[in-house]
């Protein structure tokens, strides 16, 4: 087939898959919380955006038959997924009855959220830096760490609600601190980019009207891009200040002197399509797994990788010697022939392990088998929220999240989902042994309404410097 051939009808796969999912999102009777949504959005992140490029005219690398390959499965993927997400979840849904939203009258306490976001921060700031880097331990507070996203959620989810347009407003504007937070802390633009494109596409859920959401969605596209080659650009100096221990003073400074020369995107630029394709673009890795493969010069893993993804679930605490290690780099030289350099941090990315496993059935399989159980714990989620039951929800939304690696292997996908239920299991289950110790030792006032919830900050209190959790 003719290389541009195959580009524009891998492109009508990507438009159609995408259209229907977005159709169900939005007409679903049950509502959702738009995990599926943010799915494809990363999986058009790592694939889309470095396809298309190779369909403008001006733009051809040595690279570009590969990157014709993987567009190719990537699309097969997303068909996969949508076909599971939008159109069998609901099936299910509707065949089994769950999951049933309650009219409990239930109040959600605002001090919830806060007490996630703050346990986000302690989590950022505090633990991580000093236990990041133990077995087990290390993957929970990172996991803690996404109690940012989850509080911040929930806190513009209740503005919404209650029409209190200058709290939404303010709690809108704080999401570009967090690319700013994980660049001047970290050097890294994507983490806190990643945070944003979750809560906007939570926030896109319920925001009504919808054309705003389509015109903020356009901008939004435009100018993260912006964003991205901007960043890109100035990168190496960047990250000079933050790795090599800089004052936060200067970091500040490099920062101010990089976007003080913003660049809008140009997709004429041939500088900016050269970032787009190096750093936006697994396609390449993508394509050459399948010419690796397909013409005989390795074996296909035939089902390895996947279960060494369900073995990655056991803790290390338990399992100490577990084979499994973060990071792809051996995997994708294996199966793309492709050497990399020692300081190369390469993602092998879902689809790739999905196709080397068992080609291109593993890929359909695979995603069909995510696009469902993405759409489930959406619907777990969603049921939830609706009956104010922000602990449920979070339980939910987390291993939710964890899915989302599209990039990474899948056994990062399945740590990080598990790291993530253990700890909104943990931390509810705090909460929730506070609230019953307050239920106890305190006398319910004659004029409070049954089954009211107590405020949080008298729950937390500490009394007599007693009553705190040593985790």
């Amino acid at each position: 087939m003719n290389s541009n051939n195959l580009l524009l009808n891998s492109l009508l796969g990507w438009g159609v898959a995408g259209l229907l999912l977005v159709y169900s999102q939005w007409k679903t009777r049950l509502g959702t919380v738009g995990l599926g949504t943010m799915y494809v959005l990363n999986l058009a992140v790592n694939h889309f955006l470095g396809g298309l490029i190779y369909l403008l005219p001006w733009y051809y690398t040595p690279q570009a038959p590969q990157v014709e390959l993987g567009f190719e499965a990537t699309m097969y993927a997303l068909l996969a997924f949508t076909l599971g997400n939008a159109i069998v979840t609901p099936l299910i849904v509707r065949l089994t009855g769950w999951p049933r939203i309650q009219a409990t009258g239930q109040q959600a306490d605002p001090w919830l959220a806060k007490i996630y976001l703050g346990i986000a921060l302690v989590s950022y700031f505090v633990l991580i830096p000093l236990f990041g880097n133990l077995p087990t331990l290390g993957a929970l507070l990172n996991a803690g760490w996404t109690f940012l996203v989850v509080g911040l959620a929930l806190l513009i989810w209740q503005a919404y609600q209650q029409r209190k347009w200058r709290q939404l407003f303010y709690w809108f504007a704080t999401l570009p601190l967090l690319p700013f937070l994980t660049v001047i802390t970290q050097g890294f633009l994507g983490y806190g980019t990643v945070a944003i494109l979750i809560v906007v596409t939570f926030m896109s859920t319920f925001y009504r009207p919808r054309w705003h959401v389509v015109i903020a969605a356009v901008l939004g596209v435009y100018l993260g891009l912006s964003v991205f080659v901007t960043y890109m650009r100035d990168r190496s100096d960047i990250r000079d200040a933050v790795w090599g221990g800089a004052a936060y003073g200067s970091r500040f400074e490099r920062l101010v002197t990089t976007f003080s020369h913003f660049e809008l995107i140009d997709l004429n630029n041939q500088e900016h399509l050269t970032l787009i394709d190096s750093r936006l673009n697994q396609n390449y890795l993508v394509g050459a797994a399948v010419d690796y493969l397909s013409n005989g010069r390795g074996e296909y893993a035939k089902g390895e990788t996947i279960l060494n993804s369900f073995l990655a679930l056991i803790p290390r605490a338990i399992w100490p010697d577990k084979p499994f290690r973060a990071g792809s780099e051996g995997l994708v030289t294996e199966y793309t022939g492709i050497v990399f350099g020692e300081n190369t941090s390469v993602g092998i990315g879902q689809v790739m392990e999905f196709y080397i496993n068992f080609g291109y059935t593993g890929i359909v399989i695979g995603f069909f088998v995510i696009g469902v159980l993405i759409g489930l714990i959406d619907k777990g989620a969603v049921a939830r929220l609706k009956e104010n039951d922000w602990q449920g929800f979070a339980i939910y939304f987390l291993p939710g999240l964890g899915l989302l690696q599209v990039g990474g292997s899948l056994g990062e996908m399945t740590t990080t989902a598990g790291a993530a239920l253990v700890t909104a299991l943990l931390v509810n289950r705090i909460l929730l042994w506070k609230l019953r110790i307050q239920k106890t030792n305190t006398t319910q006032p004659e004029d409070q309404p049954e089954g009211q919830i107590r405020t949080l900050p008298n729950i937390l209190a500490p009394r007599g410097g007693r009553g705190r959790v040593n985790w």
